[in-house]
């Protein structure tokens, strides 16, 4: 189990938001001609879908980013103190350390919350923050060897904004060098004895793993915005909820956020990354006349201010959760259900990052408390031969659709890279930190972590790319013809998701849930009824099996994603796929009535009192 906070109780969870936006980048085009294409299902190898190929548009920027011609201030003066403690707490006789890093994270956030054409909040912060990695004993055993109750929440330390304050940062690395150290040395005297008297592990592979250094010099960034011009932009938008009967709650929030990060270590990194980060969230919530909470959300997501769309587009993002709110509010409730789907990319997208991505974790492999689903699986099929998956932190956008798992460098300092996951439906490898596993002895740069935790493996940009697509009309008519198949009344297609989250430790359900909001029946004469309270669960292996065709509609999930190293960016990527079966059940109901009066917009506009 993974969460993203200290207390270690909550499944991996992912708050997750669509993204439109353009970019100038380098893109790779990727087509594929028209012909009839057979997809066979794992299942049954002799049973296939006949489906017409369409093209597939698959275009993968990647952006150029601004190089320094030098280390920054910052940066010089952690690599002096780092490699000055570094000899010291190395040269130590009873424990050494044999690996000392610093990070400094430094982050400038401008936030602007408005509802119903009000300005409810407006915030400029800036702060810098210190972790400290360090590890004592070897490579092959280390105070961070996996325990049943190991904690990878380690807090960090502000530091001065001022690069002149050199005897303010000496104090202050100081201090939590030291304090690291003691910890260290606790935490190694618990690895010895656990070790002891636990039974030995089938995975003998190494604590750490010895990388390369690396030298990487990004520009720096600064933030810059015309902080007027958007509080009346978000000002505006929010005054669209107003008189809406089944909106009890609407907001529109910007947000600007710019990372300097420093990376050193006394095994000679140095590293230095500036990244921006916009963002332009909606959100609408209510009760329905039955007692169902009704929520819609939607987040636009750029690598600049200047990515984000101008406000007819905006407009439009808000116009649309308004309207599904008002089905959402008419529509009936579903019921459990097993049969086929059609899951569309946005979902789809989630599903695989919860189905598969968290358990493909390298981390996840290793010791007795997690499930290992895939441990057992490299070089083995485990879904349609069209598929292909990997992880790639080095792209920057999808068909000009900004990422958020974008990367150059991971939090160890290792340099990001492709990751090949699955390869024409057989299982290939897992998402690597510098935490080796049995028959993966390095890195693949996915070692990442929100600052205070300790990083471990994670996703980046999953990426789901089958060779064989076709269209979606294709996709629909075999929907339809799969329910007709299976004698069920309908079928569904799932729509817009609110987010998911899945169990990977053992003693817990292998499972995964996934929220829909926007789902619909989808009846064999072509009909479709939105309907809505019903929660998509289910094993991975099962649901993986049952994949049958994909559509050429890639989509884009954008996202922040909770585990044990923290709260990270991250992007799925997938088209609508369709599934033999999916299992969906009922929502727990929030049991409360609607508002006793209107709201007063209504009761206004009605001539009533509110």
């Amino acid at each position: 189990m993974a969460v993203d906070d200290p207390s270690n109780c909550r499944p991996n969870r992912c708050r997750i938001a669509t993204a439109t936006r353009f970019g100038s980048w380098f893109s790779c085009f990727i087509a594929l001609g028209c012909s009839a294409a057979p997809v066979t299902s794992p299942q049954n190898p002799q049973a296939t879908l006949a489906l017409p190929e369409a093209a597939k548009t698959l275009s993968l920027g990647r952006r150029q980013v601004a190089v320094a011609a030098s280390p920054t201030p910052l940066l010089e003066r952690l690599a002096s103190e780092v490699q000055q403690f570094g000899t010291v707490f190395s040269s130590r006789e009873d424990t050494p350390v044999y690996h000392l890093a610093y990070e400094v994270n430094d982050t400038s956030k401008v936030d602007i919350l408005a509802s119903y054409g009000a300005i409810l909040s407006h915030t400029h912060t800036r702060r810098r923050l210190l972790d400290v990695d360090l590890r004592v004993g070897s490579y092959e055993l280390d105070n961070t060897h996996p325990l049943i109750d190991s904690a990878y929440y380690q807090g960090n330390a502000a530091i001065a904004w001022d690069d002149d304050a050199h005897e303010s940062l000496h104090n202050t690395l100081w201090w939590e060098t030291n304090q690291a150290y003691k910890k260290a040395c606790k935490e190694l005297i618990e690895v010895r004895a656990q070790r002891q008297i636990d039974v030995a592990s089938d995975d003998q592979s190494s604590d750490y793993s010895e990388e390369a250094p690396l030298v990487h010099l990004e520009a720096p960034v600064a933030l810059t915005v015309d902080r007027a011009d958007w509080e009346q932009r978000v000002r505006s938008l929010s005054a669209l909820f107003r008189g809406h009967e089944h909106i009890h709650q609407g907001f529109v929030r910007f947000e600007l956020t710019t990372t300097n990060r420093s990376y050193v270590s006394m095994g000679g990194h140095r590293v230095q990354t500036g990244t921006t980060h916009a963002r332009v969230s909606f959100g609408a919530s209510g009760i329905s006349d039955d007692g169902d909470e009704l929520t819609r959300s939607d987040e636009i997501d750029a690598h600049d201010v200047s990515g984000l769309p101008n406000d007819e587009h905006l407009r439009f993002r808000v116009q649309h959760i308004i309207e599904d709110m008002e089905g959402l509010a008419k529509a009936p409730k579903a019921e459990p259900y097993v049969g086929p789907a059609l899951v569309d990319g946005k979902a789809a997208a989630v599903l695989f990052h919860e189905v598969f991505g968290h358990r493909v974790e390298g981390h996840r492999q290793k010791g007795q408390i997690e499930g290992q689903t895939f441990i057992d699986q490299v070089g083995q099929p485990i879904m349609n031969s069209v598929f292909d998956v990997y992880d790639d932190p080095t792209v920057s956008s999808v068909n000009g659709i900004d990422l958020n798992g974008f990367y150059r460098v991971d939090s160890e300092g290792v340099r990001a890279r492709r990751a090949q996951l699955i390869e024409k439906g057989v299982f290939v490898g897992f998402l690597m930190s510098r935490m080796p596993i049995r028959g993966m002895a390095h890195s693949n740069g996915h070692g990442r972590r929100e600052p205070g935790y300790r990083a471990i493996a994670r996703q980046a940009n999953l990426i789901v790319d089958p060779s064989r697509v076709t269209s979606r009309e294709a996709l629909e008519r075999a929907l339809i013809d799969e329910v007709k198949r299976q004698r069920k009344p309908f079928g569904l297609r799932i729509g817009e998701v609110t987010g998911g989250y899945t169990t990977t430790q053992r003693g817990d359900p292998q499972a995964f849930v996934v929220e829909p909001v926007m789902v619909y029946r989808v009846y064999p004469d072509g009909r479709q009824e939105l309907v809505r309270g019903i929660t998509l669960e289910g094993t991975p292996l099962s649901l993986l099996s049952h994949v049958l065709a994909a559509g050429n509609d890639f989509a884009v999930f954008n996202g922040f994603c909770g585990a044990e190293s923290g709260e990270v960016p991250a992007s799925a990527i997938s088209p609508s796929l369709l599934l033999r079966q999916i299992e969906v059940s009922r929502q727990p109901v929030s049991g409360q009535r609607p508002p006793l009066l209107p709201a007063p917009q209504i009761a206004r506009s009605s001539g009533r009192k509110p």
